[in-house]
């Protein structure tokens, strides 16, 4: 029950193994079992996830002012998912997070998404949540490539 909390609220953090040889999470035979996506969105609006451990802090452009780009860093998050569908295998997400920049420091974020069950890494099992953001944005989790390598959120107030 933990790792599929460690995978579905992952957006900021990959796991990818110590030596050259992939994604950790990509062998379903030895690690499929804990890997199942809907068990992790099939929960009670009262449950709420966090992120307690990372990696590492994921880096994200925001703009305090419309001409005026900052780095920050995404920390101290949670999730709560609603709106559930189980034929489908969708819910509504929705993040709360803060920031480490000094414009943002202490100010409480939220993003929602729409998030479904999808089947990465090869798996036969719905394994990962693909999650579209209101600005129209896809993604899944996990997959095989570092998070945000090559698309930075470009965040607004």
């Amino acid at each position: 029950m933990h790792l599929l909390f460690v995978l579905i609220l992952n957006p900021a953090f990959s796991f990818l193994a110590a030596s050259d040889t992939g994604f950790i999470w990509s062998n379903e035979e030895r690690l499929g079992q804990y890997q199942r996506a809907w068990n992790t969105l099939n929960k009670s609006v009262q449950e709420v996830y966090y992120n307690v451990k990372a990696t590492e802090l994921a880096y994200e452009a925001i703009y305090p002012s419309s001409n005026h780009r900052e780095l920050t860093q995404i920390k101290c998050w949670s999730v709560q998912c609603t709106n559930l569908d189980k034929q489908a295998q969708i819910a509504s997400l929705k993040y709360y997070y803060t920031f480490t920049a000094i414009s943002r420091r202490g100010q409480v974020q939220f993003l929602t998404a729409e998030g479904k069950t999808t089947r990465e890494l090869g798996y036969e099992t719905r394994n990962a949540v693909e999650y579209t953001y209101r600005d129209g944005r896809v993604g899944a989790l996990p997959r095989n490539k570092q998070p945000f390598a090559d698309e930075p959120w470009a965040l607004h107030p």
